[in-house]
């Protein structure tokens, strides 16, 4: 059954026909989590389907803002006020607090109606949480209906949030990987610390981004060069540690790449890479280890950092 066609009736809830086209909505939902390349379609689909198969008042995926303000970025009914999405539901602090605080559905009644919240991603920049919000009091088995509707579409959703971060920075470590490898072969008949120069400042210039290093791997890394700086203090603690995670990389024969998003799931094998996200002022790393042409031995690796807003080199 088509859960775009239910006999031109709403289901009710608690007959087998409701139950039925949420597990309909479920599969589609799933299907299209693992299909669609950006976040727009699926978050339209979802606020509208799902307002349409509950007949709830209220269905709308918030945006989490960098000084805790939530707005709603897209709803099942589609309101717009001056270019932005409105809701008819208002999500106070104190909810938005218990909300993103808890690993379960948030449940409150909420002058007259039912609430049953949950967050989608607590990853910094892409910060979402939903809301659905049935008009009326309900008995407990359809709060628990309810309830466990809004976890599974959560947890649907919070898998598309996962995917579209993997599937970024494995586009983005790509293309850094093969931009190393054309910088390397360009230059490998030029004065070592000429090579290094142009790789680092040509480096920073092309990818956009706010620092890089290039070590040299011996018996231990050694620094070449560091992009849009004079001079580095190798005693530093800084430096010790970042030629640490170089020397992990290199030990390990893997390149690596972390963001401060991710930092807390971290592969324990990143450990030292995890630390330096810690200490420094960086959003992201990425350590990518130089090979000649056909050999397995590592003989030098590229640094590239993005470091958080406020502290971005103009």
């Amino acid at each position: 059954m088509s859960t775009e066609n239910i006999s031109n009736r709403k289901p009710e809830p608690g007959d087998g026909l409701f139950l039925e086209v949420l597990d309909e909505f479920l599969d589609e939902l799933s299907r299209l989590a693992s299909e669609v390349p950006d976040r727009g379609p699926f978050y339209q689909h979802l606020t509208q389907r799902l307002q349409n198969i509950t007949a709830a008042s209220s269905v709308a995926v918030w945006m989490v803002g960098p000084d805790q303000t939530c707005v709603p970025v897209y709803t099942g009914s589609g309101q717009q006020s001056g270019g932005r999405m409105t809701s008819d539901f208002r999500l106070r602090s104190d909810l938005f607090d218990r909300i993103m605080n808890s690993s379960s559905v948030v449940v409150m009644d909420d002058r007259g109606s039912s609430v049953f919240a949950r967050s989608i991603s607590q990853v910094a920049e892409e910060k979402k949480l939903m809301t659905l919000v049935i008009n009326g009091q309900l008995e407990p088995q359809m709060k628990r209906v309810y309830a466990d509707l809004t976890a599974a579409v959560a947890d649907i959703a919070s898998q598309l949030e996962h995917r579209l971060i993997v599937d970024q920075q494995q586009q983005r470590f790509s293309r850094l990987e093969k931009f190393v490898q054309l910088l390397h072969n360009a230059h490998l008949s030029l004065d070592p610390r000429q090579v290094a120069y142009h790789v680092t400042n040509d480096a920073r210039a092309i990818l956009n981004a706010d620092r890089v290093w290039l070590f040299q791997v011996a018996h231990r890394p050694q620094l070449l060069s560091c992009s849009s700086v004079s001079g580095v203090n190798e005693r530093s603690r800084s430096f010790k540690l970042l030629q640490s995670v170089v020397d992990e990389c290199v030990t390990r024969n893997q390149s690596g790449s972390l963001t401060r998003n991710e930092s807390e799931m971290a592969d324990p094998q990143l450990g030292r890479l995890s630390a330096y996200l810690e200490q420094e002022s960086v959003d992201s790393v990425d350590v990518i280890l130089l090979k000649p042409a056909g050999s397995p031995q590592v003989d030098g690796a590229l640094v590239v950092e993005f470091f958080r807003e406020h502290d971005r080199v103009q």
